[in-house]
């Protein structure tokens, strides 16, 4: 989406094979091992492995400012807000809103992250509506995106979807695999 994707802002419009093939792309360009998240992973990433609500805590604002880029929802009246009620139409520029104790931005809000498990069991696919999208193509996203309510961005959320849809709210977020070695391999390789 070139009207969205600009400097700064998040990649949009991104469906599942998109993001796998992206993946692949930025492992081969970079030499590292480059893939998306699996649900533990960005759980952890985004709670710190805290028990908590959103990746900031368990208050949808603090100090009365809002955390994360979302569309708000008035629990008084049952209502939306105006979108730009936290600054943003749309997407937010990376980084607008502070990061987690990780040091991790926009883990919540902006854009949907695909995460690359994709485990439904029978009876959530019985009373869904996907019903009618072969098992196969159905992945989900996590951490709620800019057109969603402040309910979509705690961290059990996640909404099941059809992986070959390119959604204007749909991202990417990667995860990078450190190598894993031990001490004597470490070692092994400085002194050569």
């Amino acid at each position: 989406d070139l009207k969205r994707n600009q400097t700064l802002q998040p990649v949009i419009g991104v469906n599942y094979q998109d993001a796998m093939r992206y993946a692949e792309w930025f492992s081969k360009k970079y030499q590292v091992n480059a893939r998306l998240p699996y649900e533990s992973e960005w759980l952890y990433a985004a709670s710190n492995g805290k028990q908590m609500l959103y990746p900031w805590g368990n208050l949808e604002k603090i100090a009365n400012a809002y955390m994360a880029n979302y569309h708000p929802y008035d629990e008084a009246t049952f209502k939306l807000l105006p979108k730009q009620i936290d600054g943003f139409e749309e997407t937010a520029p990376v980084k607008s809103y502070p990061p987690n104790d990780l040091g991790i931005y926009d883990l919540s809000g902006n854009v949907l992250e695909w995460m690359l498990d994709s485990v439904i069991t029978d009876e959530d696919y019985k009373i869904s509506n996907l019903p009618k999208i072969p098992r196969e193509h159905i992945h989900f996203v996590k951490g709620g995106s800019w057109n969603f309510n402040q309910y979509m961005m705690r961290l059990e959320s996640k909404i099941y979807t059809d992986s070959r849809i390119q959604e204007g709210n749909s991202g990417i977020r990667l995860l990078i695999e450190i190598e894993k070695t031990s001490q004597v391999e470490k070692s092994q390789r400085i002194s050569e």
